[in-house]
C-alpha cells in the first residue's frame, strides 16, 4: 500500500500543481518537498547503537 501511494501521490500533485502555476514551478515545489520529506524523516529516525 505504501508503495502504491509513494507512486501516485507525487505524480497526482504534480498534475494539480501544474494546473495552477507553471510547470516548471509546479516541478520545483514537488522537489523541495520530496527532498524535506525525506530529510525529516532520515533525521527522526531513531539511532541505535551497534554492539
Amino acid at each position: 500500500m505504501s508503495a502504491h501511494t509513494g507512486t501516485i501521490v507525487p505524480t497526482l500533485t504534480l498534475g494539480l500543481l501544474d494546473q495552477t502555476v507553471n510547470q516548471d514551478v509546479a516541478t520545483l515545489i514537488l522537489a523541495v518537498t520530496v527532498v524535506a520529506t525525506t530529510l525529516v524523516s532520515a533525521l527522526s529516525r531513531p539511532t541505535t547503537a551497534t554492539t
